[in-house]
């Protein structure tokens, strides 16, 4: 279970008016009337429209400036639903909010916003932090019923929320099922694979994996990212996602040029260069 200090539920922001022209130019996918959309969509609990919403502000992991004003009302609805008890659509909310904020990376080219709607938006991802502990420790028993495919996504939009975005696209453009990635060497070197199947391409031993050692954590989530995302994983119930994990924090030896080095950095190389 976490430790959950009410300060973090508590957390306030402002929404930015339905009135305000910053709607005019702020941008999302498809070109979609962002504010009559969130506006019909939330007043009338239209979760398909609502989902659509999420899928436009996260086409390709790409990050829209629609998203500065838009994230604070999903998390309004998140709280909302929480208490009301509805664990489906706060884990729907919970996982579209967390590839939302997994988009903002440096890697992505994304305008700027003026500093008020900034310190909102952030206090709004804050607040999501929160209320993703609360959910996860109030509903523990429900989470280890679903399947695998939805803790995955669980997990994964929880990396985002609870500090490490840039892991979190790498993991979502990966594939959620969390048994590929894609690895890249870099420099000189000519190794890259797309699709490098780290649960099966393991048995030649070019891959050492870590070893997940339960109760080190110390509750932070500025500490070293396996350390808190293994034992997420653990809480979770994610026994393949935490077997992925151990993988990603191995050592793997370049079959090229022979570097030995973290299986997440040559990931990263992928990301950054191929």
């Amino acid at each position: 279970m976490y430790q959950l200090d009410e300060k973090e539920i508590n957390i306030e922001f402002h929404k930015e008016p339905y009135e305000s022209t910053v709607w005019d130019v702020v941008r999302m996918c498809y070109q979609m009337d962002i504010r009559n959309n969130l506006r019909t969509s939330l007043e009338n609990r239209d979760w398909e429209q609502i989902e659509n919403i999420f899928e436009c502000m996260t086409h390709q992991m790409s990050f829209y400036s629609a998203t500065y004003v838009v994230l604070p009302y999903m998390v309004e609805l998140l709280e909302q639903v929480m208490e009301e008890g509805d664990v489906e659509h706060a884990f729907t909310l919970i996982f579209h909010l967390g590839v939302c904020l997994a988009t903002d990376i440096p890697v992505n080219q994304y305008e700027k916003i003026d500093s008020p709607i900034l310190e909102d938006y952030n206090a709004a991802a804050q607040k999501l932090a929160g209320l993703t502990k609360r959910y996860i420790n109030t509903y523990i028993e429900e989470i280890h019923k679903m399947n695998q495919e939805m803790r995955s996504m669980l997990l994964v939009s929880a990396i985002a929320i609870l500090g490490d975005r840039q892991l979190a696209y790498g993991l979502v453009l990966s594939g959620l099922e969390l048994t590929e990635i894609g690895v890249m060497c870099g420099g000189e070197c000519q190794f890259y694979e797309e699709e490098f199947a780290v649960l099966e391409d393991c048995e030649d031993q070019t891959v050492i994996p870590a070893e997940y050692k339960p109760g080190q954590w110390d509750g932070k989530f500025d500490q070293d990212w396996f350390a808190w995302t293994s034992a997420l994983a653990d809480m979770l119930g994610a026994k393949q996602e935490l077997e992925f994990l151990c993988y990603l924090n191995g050592t793997f030896t370049c079959p090229e040029c022979g570097k030995t080095k973290k299986m997440i950095d040559f990931m990263k190389t992928y990301f950054a260069e191929g």
